[in-house]
C-alpha cells in the first residue's frame, strides 16, 4: 500500500501536459506546418523562375501539393476535435485526483490500482502523439514526393540550354 500523495506530481504533470496539448494549436498543426513550408518554398522558387518552359508543370505540382495539404487538414479536423476533448477529460481526471489528494493525502492504495490510475493519467498523450504522427506520415510522404517531382522539373530546366 502506498499513500496517494506520493503520486501527486504525476497527476500535476499529466494535467499540465494535457492542458498544453489542448490549448496550443501549433502542436496539432506541426505536420501541416512542415507541408506549408515545403509548399511555400516551392511557390517562392517558382515565382523567381523566369523563362521556364515547364512553368505550368511546376504550378501544377504546387497545386497538387496544396490539394494534398488541404485534404490532410480536412481529414485531421475530426481527429483533432476528439483528441482535444480527450485531453480535456484527462485534465479533469488528473485535477480530480489532485483535489482528492488535498482532502486526504494519506489515503492508501495498492500498487495495482495506483499503476492503473497513473497510467490513465499519463498514457493518452503519447498515444495521441503517435496517432497524429501515423495519420500525418502519409500526407507528408505524398508532399515530399511532389517536392522531388518539382525539383526534378527545376533541375531539368536548369541543365537544358535555352
Amino acid at each position: 500500500m502506498h499513500p496517494i500523495s506520493d503520486f501527486s506530481n504525476i497527476f500535476a504533470l499529466s494535467a499540465g501536459v494535457h492542458i498544453v496539448y489542448g490549448l496550443l494549436r501549433d502542436i496539432h498543426n506541426l505536420p501541416l506546418a512542415l507541408i506549408n513550408r515545403l509548399v511555400n518554398t516551392c511557390r517562392h522558387i517558382e515565382k523567381w523562375t523566369v523563362g521556364n518552359q515547364d512553368k505550368g508543370l511546376m504550378t501544377s505540382t504546387i497545386m497538387r501539393m496544396e490539394l494534398t495539404r488541404d485534404r490532410h487538414e480536412a481529414a485531421m479536423r475530426p481527429y483533432i476535435r476528439v483528441f482535444v476533448s480527450l485531453a480535456a477529460v484527462v485534465v479533469f481526471y488528473s485535477t480530480g485526483w489532485l483535489v482528492l489528494l488535498s482532502f486526504d493525502p494519506q489515503y492508501q492504495v495498492s500498487t495495482l490500482w495506483m499503476g492503473l490510475w497513473t497510467s490513465l493519467a499519463l498514457l493518452p498523450m503519447p498515444l495521441l502523439a503517435a496517432i497524429t504522427f501515423a495519420l500525418s506520415h502519409r500526407a507528408i510522404a505524398q508532399v515530399r514526393a511532389l517536392e522531388r517531382e518539382f525539383v526534378n522539373i527545376l533541375q531539368k530546366n536548369l541543365t537544358t540550354p535555352s
